[in-house]
């Protein structure tokens, strides 16, 4: 009898399981509409939530507003954290400074003229696996900004005056 009993409880939890999946497959197939309408998507501009509590926007961002954050970002790397802005630089430019600390001993030494630094005009190339953006700042100092990804990026400092201009 007990035996009976056991194989009882078998069956019935086997029973259980399926008609749980058979429920869930069931609500799936005849309400994927209702999932499917849970977003909506308007002109690829807007997604917004059926209720309406969460809501997202998709921002296009233009080249310009992406060099002066790649400018602001590295300018305040270089007040802020400058350790971080070595890390940034290409290898040209490391090998112009010794090592870290005779780039802090530069920016120390100019935090006035870093402080105030702003745009004067760029200039884009896109390659093949990156984007170059070429910076020139109001004292004719250049800035190259090899992009592989968005905000994952490598500098070129050119600040030695020389007269060729970026926008040869």
């Amino acid at each position: 009898m007990q035996s009976n009993s056991k194989w009882l409880i078998v069956f019935c939890a086997f029973l259980v399981v399926c008609v749980g999946v058979g429920a869930f497959l069931i609500k799936i197939y005849f309400f994927q509409d209702d999932i499917n309408k849970e977003f909506e998507v308007d002109n690829g501009t807007t997604i917004k939530e059926k209720y309406n509590y969460n809501e997202f926007q998709l921002i296009d961002v233009s080249t310009e507003v992406l060099i002066r954050r790649y400018f602001i970002d590295f300018k305040q790397k270089m007040l802020n954290e400058p350790e971080e802005a070595y890390k940034l630089l290409d290898s040209k430019t490391k090998e112009k400074y010794s090592d870290y600390f005779s780039f802090k001993t530069y920016i120390d030494n100019n935090i006035d003229y870093i402080e105030a630094i702003t745009i004067k005009g760029y200039t884009t190339k896109k390659l093949k696996n990156s984007n170059v953006y070429k910076v020139i700042d109001q004292y004719d100092n250049r800035y190259t900004f090899t992009a592989k990804a968005v905000m994952v990026y490598k500098v070129t400092l050119e600040f030695d005056n020389e007269t060729s201009s970026i926008f040869d």
